[in-house]
């Protein structure tokens, strides 16, 4: 089944997400949790419905034991109002969100909680207390966002940092956010995962400071300093498998098959004793005569080359424009410097300077 056909089918067995019924990705790591103890969890302002059902479902299946963070009062006409009931789970009273992310730290500091999930607050307004330098949960680590994807069409998992939390890093800031998501990948029960350096081109250029990131990680890499996965780069996005081709790394053409670039067309082979060919090289002061330009239908046809100035008025006139209905017809050994009767004034134009004739 194609890509098109099974993302056809997925819209059509759940329309409303344009996904199948069962995710893949996601139900593996749920099953695989379920034989895991459930994780303490400080569930941060869960004051929408997507938060506060989310969290009670996790609650159900055995993943997390929540503890609700919020307005309780709102917390409870909330779950009233969906069909939840939130009172076999601990809630903690907090007026405003940033009280609520700074109780929801507190606790994970302390060690009541062991990891912290965002609820309908602002990312800035938790993260602004998380990364305090002395009250926050800061590490020798930088923080960073992964975001893991679940796609009908593609069997693997994809994870993708960072895009929420570094705007502009350096390659220090790249070495944390590559070896934050290699630890990630093991916590999910990837063992080696590949990691991807993306960027604009795929080749190192000076000029584009990704591209010598990605090359000084995949360096690191080799020597150790970064470990857990297979780092290569810098790459593009859609490297990816179609109708069982597999694309690799630096093999990817973006021509078709049979086809070679002018870059990466084979070369003739030389045989034996033949001489190596030299390109040829025109001579320094010739220059390649200029080509003739195509005449306009609707401009007159000139039969002089050089401009009128330079030939006598009158016979300049009539060579360059013919009157209508005749033809000209030119011998070889007619000049445009014909003598002129005597007594014939000659007229020179001011700004032309005096030449004589030239010859057709």
């Amino acid at each position: 089944m194609s890509d098109l056909a099974q993302l056809a089918e997925s819209v059509a067995l759940d329309p409303l997400v344009g996904h199948p019924a069962d995710y893949h990705v996601f139900h593996k790591f749920i099953q695989r949790c379920k034989n895991l103890p459930a994780l303490s969890t400080a569930v941060v302002w869960p004051l929408s419905e997507v938060a506060l059902k989310g969290a009670v479902e996790a609650a159900v299946e055995g993943l997390i034991e929540p503890t609700l963070i919020g307005d309780e009062a709102g917390m409870k006409e909330l779950a009233s109002r969906i069909g939840l009931d939130i009172s076999v789970y601990p809630i903690l009273h907090a007026e405003t969100e940033t009280r609520a992310a700074e109780l929801g730290v507190a606790m994970c500091r302390s060690g009541n909680a062991l990891a912290m999930m965002k609820g309908s607050l602002h990312t800035d307004e938790l993260m602004k207390v998380a990364m305090q330098r002395d009250t926050g949960l800061r590490t020798t680590r930088r923080i960073s966002h992964v975001f893991i994807m679940d796609t009908p069409a593609y069997a693997r998992t994809l994870l993708i940092t960072d895009a929420a939390i570094n705007i502009t890093p350096e390659l220090e800031d790249k070495i944390h956010i590559v070896q934050n998501a290699i630890d990630l990948a093991h916590a999910l029960g990837i063992p080696e995962p590949k990691v991807a350096l993306l960027s604009a081109i795929e080749t190192v250029n000076p000029k584009i400071k990704s591209t010598l990131d990605a090359a000084a990680l995949c360096k690191m890499a080799d020597r150790g300093q970064i470990t857990g996965g297979i780092l290569d780069g810098p790459l593009a996005f859609d490297r990816r498998q179609r109708q069982g081709r597999q694309y690799q790394g630096a093999g990817l053409s973006r021509h078709r098959p049979g086809r070679h670039s002018r870059r990466s067309r084979p070369r003739k082979r030389q045989h034996a004793g033949q001489a190596a060919r030299v390109p040829r090289r025109r001579p320094a002061g010739r220059h390649r005569p200029r080509r003739p330009r195509a005449h306009h239908p609707h401009q007159p046809r000139r039969f002089c080359r050089n401009p009128p100035h330079q030939l006598r008025r009158g016979r300049a006139a009539a060579l360059c424009h013919p009157p209508a209905g005749q033809s000209l017809e030119l011998n070889r050994s007619e000049r445009v410097s014909d003598p002129k009767p005597a007594g014939s004034p000659t007229r020179q134009p001011a700004d032309s300077p005096t030449r004589p004739p030239a010859n057709l």
